[in-house]
């Protein structure tokens, strides 16, 4: 809706880029290597299976799960308003996804998590390890 109220206002001669991103999760690069401020799309995700507050998801693990970091997200942002900052009028729509180049089922997602917390398990406040349990994946509500 957002989208189209700014098509629909923004004269004549203004070029407007719409950048619509999947799931974007921390930097790779710029400006820490995995720095986010906040906890936000996926990572609640992360650490609610951390804290073992996650013991099931709704998801086929075999499907393909499209994150892309924020700093690929900002640059295509970038690059995107350079292209059309000359072009009076426009409106390019682009979507920032990764799924081609480098594609990642949920299931890759979930034993990259499930192996870095057994290779660095969590401590509880009184010093002790919070061991890692499995999750359960159901692909269909019934």
């Amino acid at each position: 809706m957002g989208e189209m109220l700014l098509g629909q206002l923004r004269g004549d001669d203004m070029p407007v880029v719409i950048v619509r991103p999947s799931i974007i999760t921390r930097v790779q690069v710029e400006p820490l290597p995995g720095w986010m401020q906040g906890t936000r799309t996926i990572d609640t995700l992360i650490i609610g299976y951390a804290e073992q507050n996650l013991s099931c998801f709704l998801g086929d693990l075999s499907v393909v799960v499209d994150i892309i970091p924020g700093d690929m997200v900002v640059n295509a942002m970038m690059a995107a308003m350079v292209a059309h900052s000359d072009e009076k009028g426009t409106q390019a729509i682009y979507h920032a996804t990764s799924s081609l180049g480098n594609p990642a089922t949920y299931a890759m997602l979930y034993e990259a998590g499930r192996r870095h917390f057994y290779q660095n398990p969590r401590v509880g406040k009184n010093g002790e390890v919070i061991p890692t349990k499995e999750m359960y994946f159901f692909n269909t509500i019934a």
